[in-house]
Order: structure tokens, then sequence, then C-alpha cells
């Protein structure tokens, strides 16, 4: 990184210059005040920024030394020393000084694109494809600010122009934070105003300075700051009133806690009190007067009367399976009575939850302690619906469980009854510890070790890795690990067993792999000396080859190992060589 001292080490000393020149000469003074201090102060702010955003700290070393060794200390350099040209001789010097920088900044970026632009959008998220309008829209903000002390024209900007429309983002995100929308899709939207306030403030910055009737260019930059908005308000608009209705109907509900259902009662519109039910299912500490209230006034809480509440991004859940993704056992307890008997109704009502079966959807949470929680819940409500309909425990909803890998669901499911696909039946008895029925299982069918259920790891690699070390010795014990098969497709079972031996707070003693390697040679299954020989480095040939010696390898065997693994002239060839040649001399 050539560049960087250079550069730096060029501006600092045509800054100490410039500080000194200022001491003793008032128009030096005035160029270090409006040029070169302004300019320093926004390139500081700019350069905080970044590494608030983790660039420069985590961005690719290439592009983190053309910020920090070429763009930012070259465009300060560039702008300082039109200053000095032009400072005291010319009208708005200093302007033209900032919008020069402005300029080189823009052309230096322009010009490392190819490395640039790779790294900004490397892993930070969907905000980097704004490219560099939200830095440019903060160096101009900061200029403006520093410049303000200065300068009329830049306080007028700031009052007409910049703060109407901060005050109109700030609006925003007041509104979207107070309807519960500051978040996630609804987020990304607003957080796109760095175009916005770009296209808005740009007018100001290109013609503000040099016209003597300023009040057209402000209405000019606010009318393209509000047809750019355009682009989004649509959207805003449309999450906005569902919202607003939610919070009414989330202060009505308030109102029925304290007994009073009177405003319940004025109400007739159909779909006005199906969304006030599915609002109440959502809740549960809604009072059960409430919720049988409503539930009367209604056709049925299994689905609504008009279908385009269910549907689009704001859709609603039907009242019955609100409740059930937020754990009301109130709710469902009340609304399943509507499942029994033999009328139309009834078997209406079932079928709908036999097509759309919420046990098949486990609902999670933001936050680890609100996916505990909501997963104790669905273990009570999903008892309560069970006993009503006991159907709906299929091989579905077991995979939806095993997947969640929950064990308080799994045993929950597991009293009323076992799944029948073998290898559901694998993973659960394994979850729930029944480790005698899984070692029985696996051992009239072993191929359920090499497949897979949870993730794109099989039932062996999830054994190796989660099991303790006497489960792992026994399934050993019984020779039901078919070798051949697992180490002919990828082998990942025995590394993970490998990374448990020499590795983690919960590693296994050296006992186990000793017993799986002698079975693989027992099962004349192919060695795995890839892994074998990889493992084996400085650190950790101490126990591998003690183990290998141990499972009948001799140190001859481990030499032809890595003469077969690496090549000669292979990087790892000799650094393994001389650990194995160390190890053998000390036996």
């Amino acid at each position: 990184m050539d560049s960087l001292p250079i550069l730096l080490w060029v501006y600092g000393l045509f800054f100490l210059i410039s500080l000194v020149a200022a001491i003793f000469k008032a128009h030096y003074k005035t160029l270090f005040l409006q040029v070169i201090f302004p300019q320093l102060a926004a390139i500081l702010l700019l350069f905080i920024l970044l590494a608030a955003t983790s660039l420069i700290s985590n961005g690719k070393h290439e592009a983190r030394d053309l910020i920090m060794g070429e763009i930012l200390p070259g465009c300060l350099l560039a702008g300082g020393m039109l200053g000095w040209l032009v400072v005291g001789r010319r009208k708005h010097a200093g302007t033209l000084c900032h919008l020069f920088m402005l300029l080189v900044m823009l052309g230096l970026t322009a010009v490392s694109h190819p490395v640039l632009w790779p790294a900004l959008n490397c892993d930070e998220g969907w905000y980097w494809e704004l490219g560099p309008l939200p830095w440019l829209y903060s160096y101009v903000s900061t200029l403006l600010l520093i410049l303000a002390f200065f300068y009329r024209r830049c306080r007028q900007i700031l009052l007409w122009v910049m703060l109407p429309q901060w005050a109109v983002v700030g609006g925003l995100l007041f509104a979207l934070d107070y309807f519960d929308l500051l978040g996630g899709a609804w987020l990304a939207l607003i957080l796109a105003v760095p175009v916005y306030l770009c296209v808005g403030v740009f007018p100001a910055i290109v013609l503000g300075f040099w016209m003597k009737r300023t009040w057209p260019v402000w209405l000019l930059c606010h009318l393209l700051f509000l047809g750019s908005t355009q682009v989004v308000i649509p959207d805003l608009w449309r999450g906005f009133i569902p919202a607003w209705q939610e919070k009414s109907r989330i202060a009505l509900l308030e109102q029925t806690k304290r007994g009073d259902l009177s405003e319940l009662q004025d109400i007739s519109d159909r779909d006005a009190l199906e969304k006030l039910l599915s609002q109440a299912a959502k809740d549960p500490s809604t009072p059960e007067k409430t919720l049988r209230y409503l539930t009367r006034r209604v056709a049925t809480p299994f689905k609504f009367s008009n279908p385009e509440l269910a549907e689009g991004c704001c859709g609603m859940r039907a009242p019955f399976f609100a409740a059930f993704v937020y754990g009301n056992q109130q709710a469902v307890r009340i609304f399943s009575e509507a499942l029994k008997g033999d009328s139309a109704q009834a078997q209406e009502n079932r079928a709908i939850v036999r097509e759309q079966n919420p046990l098949e959807f486990i609902s999670g949470g933001r936050f680890p302690e609100d996916m505990r929680r909501r997963r104790l819940a669905f273990v009570g409500v999903s008892d309560i619906l069970l006993r009503v309909m006991p159907e709906l425990l299929t091989e579905e909803a077991y995979l939806e469980a095993l997947q969640e890998w929950d064990k308080n669901i799994l045993a929950s499911y597991w009293q009323r009854r076992a799944p029948t696909t073998p290898l559901y039946r694998a993973y659960g008895l394994f979850r729930l510890e029944q480790y005698d029925a899984f070692i029985a299982l696996v051992a009239q069918d072993p191929q359920l070790l090499e497949r897979s259920l949870i993730s794109n790891d099989s039932l062996l690699a999830i054994l190796f890795e989660h099991a303790d070390a006497s489960l792992i010795q026994r399934i050993l014990n019984a020779n039901i690990i078919p070798w051949k098969p697992i180490l002919a497709s990828s082998g990942g079972e025995f590394r993970q067993l490998l990374l448990r031996t020499v590795h983690g707070p919960n590693s296994l003693p050296p006992e186990v792999l000793v017993s799986a390697l002698q079975q693989i040679q027992k099962q004349k299954a192919p060695l795995p000396e890839a892994q074998m020989v990889d493992f084996i480095t400085e650190e950790e040939n101490t126990v591998l080859v003690d183990v290998y010696h141990r499972a009948g390898l001799t140190c001859d065997a481990l030499f032809a190992m890595v003469d077969r693994v690496y090549p000669k002239g292979a990087v790892s060839r000799e650094g393994t060589l001389n650990s194995l040649h160390e190890q053998c001399r000390n036996e």
C-alpha cells in the first residue's frame, strides 16, 4: 500500500503549512477557515460513517486501501490546493473549492469502480445498492452545516430546503414507528430517502449560490423532492391504512377488557367484526366474554366471509388460525367447540382445518426468548386441537416438528402416536433420547444413517456432531454403520468424527475414533486418507497419530498415505512428513 503514506504525508505537510500561514496572515486564515477546515471536518465525518457501517474494517483490503489511501486524502489535497490559488482572488472561491473537491471525489470513485463497488456490495446488505448517494448526501450536509457559520446563503439552504425535507422524512419515520411498520420491507423502503434528499438539494447546490431571487430555486427543490418520493408514498399509504385500522381495533379491544361491550354492539359491519375477532384472537389476555360475544356475531371463526381480507401483503389470518399462531389457548378452545358435531357447519369447519393443517406450520419468533415462548404455547394449542381432531397429527406435521428440532413438541406428539415413516421415527427417537429403541431401529435398517432430513447432514453426521461419546460407542460396537457407501459419497460423517476428536469443548475420547477406524478396516471399506492426513498438523498429530497406531496403522502405512494424498511439491507435504517423522522417532 505505497500510495497511502505518500498522500497522507503530502496532505499532512500541506495542512501544517496552511496552519502556520494562517497564524501570520489574514488571507491564509480565510483560506483555512473557509476551505481547509470545513473540508477536513466533512471528510472525517464521512470516514466515521464508513467505519460505523463496517466498510473500512470489514471490506476487501484493496477497496479499503483505495478509500483511505487515495480517494479521501486525494480529494482533500485537490480542494485545498485550489483554495491557495483562488481564495481572495475570486468571488465565491470557497464554494468553488468545495465543488471541485466533490468532483475529484466522484472522479476518483468512478475510476476505482471495478475494485470499489464489489467491496461495497460484498456482504453489507441491500443498502449498498444505493451506491455513493448516502455518502454524497452526508458529505454535502456536513459541509453546509459547517459553512453556515460563515455564509448567509448556506444558512438559507439549510433553513428553506434541507430542514423542511428532514421534517418530512422525520414525520414518515415517526409514523412508521407509531404503526409498528419500522422494520423489514418498510424500513428498506424508507431508508432509500438519501436518493430523494439528493434530488431535493441538488438544485440548491447548483443554482442557489448564483441566483439573486432564490425562492424559485427552493420551490424547485421541494417539487423535485416530493416528485421523487411518489415512488414509495403509495406503498407507504397502503401500509398506513390497515395499520391505522389495527390500532383502532386494539384500542377498542382494550376497552372491552374493562367489561364494556357497548362499542361492539354498535358494529354491524360483518368484515369489521371478523377483523376484530382476528385481532382479539392474537391476544391471550382477551377476556373469554369478548371472544364468545364476537364468535356469536360472525358466521365462522375459521374463514373470512370476504376472501380479500386474507389476500395481499396486508392480509390477515382467520380468527382460529391467528389464535393458533399466537398461542392463545383460550381462543383455540372456544373456536374448537365449532368443530364438534355432525352439523353441516361443523363438517365445513373441520374440512377447512384439515386443508390448512396448523400443525404443519410452527411459527417462530424474532428473538430466542420469543421463539421459546411460542414453541411452548404451540404445545398447548396443538394439544387442545388434537383432542378434537386427532387425524391432524400427520406425517407432514411430524416432519415440521423434526425440522424445528423441538423436544417438547415431539414429546407431545409422541404421546399420541409415533410416526410411521422409519426415518422420522429414527430422528424422533434420537431427539427424545430413547437410545435403546433408536439403536434397535437403525440395526433393522442401517441405511437410515445415510439419509438426511435436517439440512444436508445425514443422520450419522448429526449423531457424530451432537451425541455423547457413550451413544456413539454403542452404535460402533453394534457394527451397524455401513461405512462403504458412507465414505464413497462425501465422507463428511468421518470428518465430523475427526473434528470432535481433536477440537472443541465437547471433544470425544480417542477410543471412539480407534473403534471407527478398526470397523472401517474390518468392513474392508477404503480409508478416508485425504481427511486423515489433512488433520495431521503440528498441534494435533500427537493425538491423531497415536489413534492411527492403535487402530493398526504403522508409520510406514502413514508415510505411504501422505505420498498418495500429497504429490511432490505440494505445500502441505513437507510439514506433514516432518510432523510424522517427529512422532515416529519418539516411539
